[in-house]
């Protein structure tokens, strides 16, 4: 399995700056795009509906020069070949049309930037498995992010802050979809039990408006405490053992988002996860 983030650095023909409402069109954009080089692949991307092995956001604008940066990942077995077969296609023809807006291609990015990067899941886990002693996790939400759930009469609705429990069993969701190494089966209890708290948050709502519906989400940032009630040598093998777990699944968080519609432009998220 590879996990691959890319940035498409993009400059608009015309004065008009693209925002997170423009991901659908972007969205659509980038699977024509991959369709016309490799016509099987794009209809494989197409058709995944829960858990898409794709992620789309536009993180960046510039009002002044124009710019704007559109994020992709891939979480698949050939992620690195979904990743080739955009750049080959870019690279023959450098711009995109994304809804009535042409844009220019003015360079992809694989490495080098906050945005990008290449991991396994030996490179996921094996950081966390060295990270044991980390019991901070800072995420921060760069583009509208909400997260579906459930009421008590099998309806859905949107939850606009993003509590440990609903963010890191989410994450262990998409870790199981992904067919992920084991995890450990009682990390959903040790998170209840106060073994992941939220320590600080600076969030604030924002609505915005599709084609189809208007959404709202949040952005800002939240701090998660690991382990509160014990640290450092005092832990527990469960306990280091879902501390690792929680580490593993906050960096898959990079690469897959967080909440819902991560391919259409939401949830995209920076990680940071320290002592």
């Amino acid at each position: 399995m590879y996990f691959v983030a890319m940035a498409i650095r993009l400059r608009t023909r015309d004065p008009r700056v693209l925002t997170v409402a423009d991901s659908t069109y972007a969205h659509a954009a980038i699977l024509h795009t991959m369709s016309k080089e490799n016509p099987p692949l794009g209809h494989a991307l197409h058709e995944m509906h829960r858990y898409k092995r794709i992620t789309l956001a536009l993180v960046k604008s510039d009002r002044l020069s124009n710019t704007a940066t559109l994020r992709l990942t891939f979480a698949h077995q050939d992620g690195l070949a979904y990743a080739e077969t955009l750049v080959n296609a870019l690279s023959v023809q450098p711009a995109l049309r994304i809804g009535s807006t042409m844009c220019d291609i003015e360079g992809v990015d694989l490495t080098g930037s906050e945005w990008t990067g290449i991991s396994t899941w030996s490179d996921l886990v094996a950081d966390a498995d060295r990270q044991a002693d980390r019991h901070t996790i800072r995420l921060e939400f760069a583009t509208p992010t909400a997260i579906t759930k459930r009421d008590g009469h099998s309806g859905r609705f949107m939850s606009l802050f993003p509590t440990p429990l609903d963010v890191f069993s989410g994450l262990s969701r998409r870790w199981h979809a992904l067919d992920g190494p084991a995890l450990m089966d009682d990390l959903e209890g040790f998170v209840q039990m106060g073994g992941c708290v939220v320590s600080g948050y600076d969030l604030r709502s924002v609505e915005f408006r599709t084609s189809e519906r208007t959404q709202i989400g949040f952005t800002g940032w939240v701090l998660y405490r690991l382990a509160c009630r014990t640290r450092g040598p005092s832990l527990s093998e469960r306990e280091a053992a879902n501390v690792v777990a929680l580490n593993a699944l906050g960096r898959l968080a990079f690469f897959t988002g967080v909440g819902y519609q991560t391919a259409r432009g939401m949830g995209a998220t920076q990680v940071t996860i320290s002592q």
